[in-house]
C-alpha cells in the first residue's frame, strides 16, 4: 500500500496546486481504455487538450516576450534587404501545378501509385525517404538530385509550403522554418553563398530578441557591415543562432545549390557539417531540405543516405501536358490539341522543361497544321543544348539585333523591364550618339504578346522584367557563347559599351537637370549608373572593345558633369561624392580601375592614389587593396597605424598574409592587432595561427592578449602561443 500523496502525486508541482481526478481503476488500468466511448478515456482526453492549449499560450506568451524592441525591429527591416519573403511570393518563382506531388504526402497510396514506386530505382525518392526526413527526432539532411528540367525548384516550393501549412499549426514556437532559393532571377550581386546566409540569419532572429543580440553590434552603427561580411563571420553567425537553444527543431529548405558558384562549395560544406546527425546532442535537431543538378562535387559533401534522385512521376506529367496545351488557344482545334497530346506523350523524356520549350514552340506557328506540329515536334531534340542552339540560331537568323536582346537579358548584372530593355537595343553598338534624341530612332517597341511571340521559348516575363526561361538557358550560353559570331562586340561587354555609352549622352552633362525625374524619363539610366562597372572584368577588356576608352574619359572624371550625375543617383555616393579617379576605385572597390591608374596614363587617364589609400582600400571588400599591395608602387604608400587592425579583424587571412608579405618590414604587430583578430568572427583562428607563425616572436603577450586567446580559439592555437613564446609565458 501507498499514501495518497504517494498515489496521486506527480512531484513537479505543490501537491496542493495539483488538479487530481480519481478514476474507478488501479495502476495496471490507469491508461488502458476498452473504447473511445468509455466516461474515463473522455475525461483524460479533455484534460489533455486543455493542458496542451494551456502550454500553446504559455509558449507563445514567453516568445512574445522575447520580441524585438521597436530600434531592433527598425535595425532587422534594414538588414533584410532584399526582403526574404519577396522572390517567393512573387511571379518569378512556379508554382505547382495542382494535384501535382501528392505522391510524396499522401496518407494512402493508389495500386498505381505502389506499382509506380516498385518500378523505380533505388534511389528514386518517395514518400517514405520524405516522411522519415520529416518526422523523425535527429538532425537529417535530404539532398535532391535530378537534371535540369525535372521540377527541382517546384518541389522545394512545394514541401517548403507543405511544412508550412500542415505543420506550423501544430509545432509550438520552439521550431522554425527557414527557406532560401537559389535562383537566376535574383540580382548577379545576390548570387552567392553569402546571401544565403543573410537570408537564413534574418529568418531565423526574426521576432527574436536574444537571437539578434548576436549579431554583432557594429551592425547597429553601420548596417553595410552585414552586407560586407566575410562567408566565415556570416557562417559562425548562423551556426550559433542554430545552437543558441531558442528552437528545439529547424527545418531549412535551400534550393538549387548548384545555382550559384561563389563561396558555394565552402557553404555546401558547413551546411553538411551543421546538419549531420549527431548534431542535435549540441543544440536543436535540424533538418535540411535541398535541391541540385547531379554534381559530383555537391553529392561528395553528403553520404549516399542523405541523396535521393527526383525522377518526373508520369502522373504529374500528364497534369502538366494537359494544363498547357489547354492553354493553347482556339487556333487549336480538340483533334490537334489531341494530337499534340498523344505526340508528347511518347516523345517526352521525362522533362518538365522540354515539355514547356516545344510547347511554346507549337505555340508560335501562325496556322497550325498536323504536319507543322508533327514536323515541330521532331525537330525538338531532347537534348536541351541541342534544342537551344535550334532556338538560337533560329531568332539570330531572322534577325541579327535579336542576339543583341539576347545578351542583354543573359549578361545583366539585375532584371531588366521591357522599357529599360527598350533604351539599351537603342544604343546600337555600329552607331554613335550625342543625344538621347538620337538614341530614340533605333528604339524598338517592345510589348508583351510580341516580344512572347519572338523570345518565348527563351525568356519570359515576370514581375514586369525580362528573364531566361530557366537556369540552364543561362548556362548555355555561358558554356558556348552562341553568339560571338553575330555581333560586332563581345557579348558580355555589349551592355558595358551600351552603359557607358548611354552615361555619356550630353543630355546628363547639364547642372540644370531635373535628377528627380531621371529613372522616369530615361528608363536604362539607373541600371547604366549602378552597373557599368561591374561588366568590365579585367584592363585587358578595353583592348577587346576599343571604343569603352572614349566612354571611360566621359564618366569616371568625378568634377565632369555627367560623372556628378551618376554619381549622385549611385547610393555609396549618398553622402558625399568623391572627388578624385582614385577616391571612385576605392570606394565602389574597382580593381580594373585601379590597375589602370596604377599603369599611368592608360586608356587616357591619370591620377595618383593618396599616401594613405591602403587604409581607405582596407575599409571596402578587399579588391582594391589587394591590387594596391600586389603592385609595384605599394611601397610608396604609407602604412597607417590602423591598417593592420583593420585586416585582422575584417579580411580573410589570405589578405592579411599578402599585407605581411609585400609590407611586413612596416607592420608592427601590437595587442591592438592580436584583439582585432580575436574579433574576427570568420577568419580569426587562421589569422592568429598566421601572425603567431610569422611573427610570433614580436607579439607583446599581455595578460589582456592571453585572454582574448584563450576565450576565441582552441586549444590549437593556444598550444602554438605557447610553442612560439616559451616557457615564460606558461606562466
Amino acid at each position: 500500500m501507498v499514501t495518497k500523496e504517494s498515489a496521486t502525486s506527480i512531484g513537479l508541482t505543490a501537491s496542493a496546486d495539483e488538479n487530481n481526478i480519481p478514476l474507478n481503476t488501479d495502476h495496471s488500468n490507469l491508461v488502458k481504455y476498452k473504447s473511445r466511448s468509455q466516461d474515463e478515456y473522455s475525461i483524460v482526453k479533455e484534460k489533455i487538450k486543455k493542458f496542451v492549449a494551456q502550454a500553446k499560450q504559455d509558449t507563445q506568451r514567453r516568445f512574445m516576450e522575447n520580441d524585438l524592441t521597436t530600434d531592433q525591429e527598425r535595425l532587422w527591416s534594414s538588414l533584410n534587404q532584399p526582403p526574404y519573403t519577396s522572390f517567393r511570393e512573387s511571379s518569378k518563382i512556379a508554382k505547382p501545378e495542382k494535384g501535382t506531388l501528392e505522391w510524396l504526402v499522401q496518407e494512402e497510396r493508389t495500386d498505381s501509385d505502389f506499382q509506380q514506386s516498385k518500378n523505380m530505382p533505388d534511389d528514386s525518392l518517395c514518400m517514405e525517404d520524405f516522411v522519415s526526413w520529416q518526422d523523425t527526432d535527429k538532425s537529417e539532411v535530404l539532398l535532391i538530385s535530378a537534371p535540369p528540367g525535372r521540377g527541382k525548384s517546384i518541389l522545394s516550393n512545394f514541401i517548403l509550403g507543405y511544412l508550412q501549412s500542415k505543420l506550423s499549426p501544430n509545432l509550438s514556437f520552439s521550431s522554425k522554418i527557414i527557406y532560401y532559393f537559389c535562383n537566376i532571377r535574383n540580382d548577379e550581386a545576390s548570387r552567392n553563398a553569402n546571401s544565403v546566409l543573410r537570408a537564413l540569419i534574418i529568418q531565423l532572429c526574426e521576432h527574436q530578441q536574444r537571437l539578434f543580440r548576436i549579431l554583432p553590434i557594429e551592425y547597429e552603427r553601420n548596417i553595410s557591415r552585414f552586407f560586407s561580411a566575410s562567408f566565415d563571420t556570416l557562417a559562425y553567425i548562423f551556426e550559433k543562432m542554430l545552437r543558441a537553444g531558442i528552437y528545439t527543431r529547424v527545418y531549412c529548405v535551400i534550393d538549387g545549390l548548384d545555382v550559384y558558384h561563389e563561396g558555394m562549395k565552402e557553404l555546401v560544406s558547413k551546411l553538411a557539417e551543421i546538419f549531420s546527425y549527431g548534431s542535435e546532442v549540441r543544440g536543436p535537431v535540424l533538418k535540411l531540405f535541398c535541391t541540385a543538378r547531379p554534381e559530383g562535387s555537391i553529392l561528395e559533401s553528403f553520404t549516399t543516405s542523405q541523396h535521393r534522385v527526383l525522377r518526373c512521376n508520369p502522373h504529374d506529367l500528364d497534369i502538366v501536358l494537359d494544363s498547357r496545351v489547354r492553354s493553347l488557344g482556339a487556333r487549336f482545334t480538340p483533334k490537334l490539341r489531341r494530337i499534340i497530346t498523344d505526340q508528347l506523350r511518347r516523345k517526352t523524356d521525362n522533362s518538365f522543361l522540354w515539355l514547356e520549350v516545344v510547347i511554346k514552340r507549337i505555340k508560335s506557328i501562325g496556322l497550325p497544321t498536323k504536319r507543322k506540329i508533327e514536323g515541330t515536334i521532331n525537330d525538338s531534340p531532347q537534348e536541351l543544348d541541342e534544342l537551344y542552339y535550334i532556338l538560337v540560331q533560329g531568332l539570330v537568323q531572322k534577325d541579327r539585333d535579336n542576339a543583341r536582346l539576347l545578351a542583354c537579358v543573359i549578361y545583366a548584372q539585375c532584371p531588366l523591364d521591357l522599357q529599360a530593355l527598350q533604351d539599351a537595343l537603342a544604343m546600337d553598338p555600329k552607331q554613335e550618339y550625342t543625344t538621347y534624341e538620337q538614341c530614340e530612332q533605333d528604339k524598338l517597341s517592345l510589348n508583351p504578346d510580341e516580344f512572347y511571340s519572338t523570345f518565348g521559348t527563351l525568356l519570359e516575363i515576370a514581375g514586369g522584367e525580362v528573364y531566361c526561361i530557366h537556369q540552364s538557358v543561362k548556362d548555355y550560353f555561358e558554356r558556348t557563347n552562341p553568339l560571338k559570331d553575330s555581333m560586332n562586340v563581345e557579348p558580355r561587354l555589349l551592355l558595358a559599351h551600351v552603359s557607358m555609352a548611354y552615361l555619356s549622352l550630353e543630355d546628363f552633362g547639364y547642372s540644370s537637370l531635373d535628377r528627380s525625374s531621371l529613372f522616369e524619363e530615361f528608363p536604362f539610366y539607373r541600371y547604366a549608373a549602378r552597373y557599368w562597372y561591374s561588366h568590365i572584368k579585367t584592363v585587358a577588356d578595353f583592348d577587346r572593345h576599343a571604343p569603352l576608352q572614349t566612354f571611360l574619359k566621359e564618366v569616371v572624371f568625378p568634377t565632369a558633369l555627367k560623372a556628378q550625375t551618376w554619381m549622385t543617383t549611385h547610393g555609396r555616393f549618398r553622402y558625399q561624392q568623391p572627388s578624385r579617379i582614385s577616391e571612385v576605385a576605392i570606394q565602389l572597390d574597382i580593381g580594373w580601375l585601379a590597375e589602370l591608374l596604377l599603369n599611368r596614363g592608360s586608356c587616357g587617364i591619370q591620377d595618383d592614389f593618396e599616401e594613405d589609400c591602403l587604409s581607405q582600400a582596407a575599409e571596402q571588400e578587399g579588391v582594391v587593396l589587394e591590387v594596391l599591395l600586389r603592385n609595384e608602387r605599394s611601397v610608396d604608400f604609407t602604412i597607417t597605424e590602423g591598417i593592420a587592425p583593420r585586416v585582422a579583424e575584417y579580411h580573410c587571412h589570405a589578405t592579411m598574409e599578402l599585407l605581411l608579405d609585400r609590407r611586413g618590414a612596416d607592420i608592427q604587430i601590437t595587442e591592438a592587432v592580436v584583439q582585432a583578430a580575436a574579433g574576427n568572427w570568420g577568419s580569426g583562428k587562421e589569422v592568429i595561427t598566421l601572425l603567431l607563425d610569422r611573427r610570433g616572436a614580436d607579439i607583446q603577450i599581455t595578460e589582456a592578449v592571453r585572454e582574448s586567446i584563450a576565450r576565441e580559439f582552441d586549444q590549437e592555437v593556444i598550444t602554438l602561443l605557447l610553442d612560439q613564446r616559451g616557457a615564460d609565458k606558461r606562466s
